[in-house]
Order: structure tokens, then C-alpha cells, then sequence
């Protein structure tokens, strides 16, 4: 199948019980995702994830397209955001602006 995304390949179970962990909510800033994708934490193309390719704790729901551009920000710095990515699948309700916030904090960082 040409054109088939990593998204796409996400089995339909492990997607709808990603979308319902997240509240089909974007991961990265919290906002309910109008057009939500599946996004994978980490690459198969970089080695993938420890527990395996399309595993929740891999998995998260962010805006695909349109405003906010929240994919295209974790494509951005990919080094940035995977581990911040997953720290937050460990926590529900938990955003990666929200987890970030609170790093900041502890250093003594002003918001």
C-alpha cells in the first residue's frame, strides 16, 4: 500500500484506546484535537520504541493539522520532545507544556 503512514498502521483498537486515554485530547498543549492523529513517541526508523512499535506507552493524540500546529512542533526538535512525549503517557491529564511548566519551576525558572 503506498502512502501508508505510521499512523494509518496503527491498528484500530490500539488507536481508539489511545484516543480515549487522551480524551482525544492533544498531548502537547491540552486543547481537544479537531483532526487528532496517533503520533508515535518514537521511530521505527530510529530504532523504535523499547516496548514495541504501536504500544500505548508509544502512542499519543496530538493536532494534526490547522491551528495549533502541535505536530509540526514535536517535528521540529524531535530530541526535545520524545522524552517529554513519554513521561507524559505515564500521567493522565498530564500535557507535555504542562510537564515542561513544572521542570522550569524546580529550576528556579520564571514561567
Amino acid at each position: 500500500m503506498s502512502g501508508l503512514t505510521e499512523t494509518q498502521s496503527v491498528p484500530a483498537s490500539v488507536r481508539a484506546a489511545v484516543l480515549e486515554r487522551d480524551g482525544s485530547s492533544c498531548r502537547l498543549c491540552g486543547a481537544a484535537a479537531k483532526h487528532p492523529a496517533i503520533h508515535h513517541i518514537f521511530y521505527e526508523s530510529q530504532g523504535g520504541s523499547p516496548t514495541g512499535r504501536h504500544v500505548m506507552e508509544n502512542l499519543v493524540t496530538v493536532h494534526w493539522m490547522y491551528e495549533p500546529r502541535c505536530h509540526e512542533t514535536i517535528h521540529s526538535n524531535k530530541r526535545l520532545w520524545q522524552p517529554v512525549l513519554a513521561e507524559v503517557v505515564k500521567h493522565d491529564g498530564l500535557t507535555a507544556y504542562e510537564l515542561m511548566r513544572r521542570v522550569r519551576r524546580s529550576w528556579g525558572r520564571p514561567r
